[in-house]
């Protein structure tokens, strides 16, 4: 699947989705090394998607929209909503930071990325 995103929006690809599902599940749990392991599949799938054109900041809002809209948080047992809000925006601005680390890398120069979702609120 191609990432180019010349004038439209980033997209996870297929192969990578199952196994960040798996991921952010761990990273929601706390598992021990879930972070580190998250870090590893976001870096590696970031490559992907810049190499395949996407720009940075494309690539940290599709990965941010994977976190938050993953189904794996569902199988989650946690005590409270406002826990789960807590980790995801966590989970979303770790993310960014090493879409941002991969960017700069590739680049050779310093930049800063916020990931921020797309707005999927009705319109009125």
């Amino acid at each position: 699947m191609s990432t180019n995103t010349k004038g439209r929006e980033a997209v996870v690809p297929d192969a990578a989705a199952r196994r960040l599902s798996t991921q952010v599940a761990r990273a929601y749990r706390g598992t021990f090394g879930a972070r580190a392991g998250l870090r590893t599949l976001v870096r590696s799938v970031s490559v992907q998607m810049l190499r395949g054109g996407s720009s940075p900041e494309a690539v940290a809002r599709a990965l941010a929209d994977y976190v938050l809209n993953c189904p794996a948080p569902a199988f989650v047992d946690s005590s409270t909503a406002t826990n789960d809000a807590v980790r995801a925006t966590a989970l979303v601005a770790l993310t960014a930071e090493y879409v941002s680390d991969v960017a700069v890398e590739m680049a050779g120069r310093s930049a800063t990325i916020a990931a921020t979702p797309r707005d999927t609120s009705p319109r009125s």
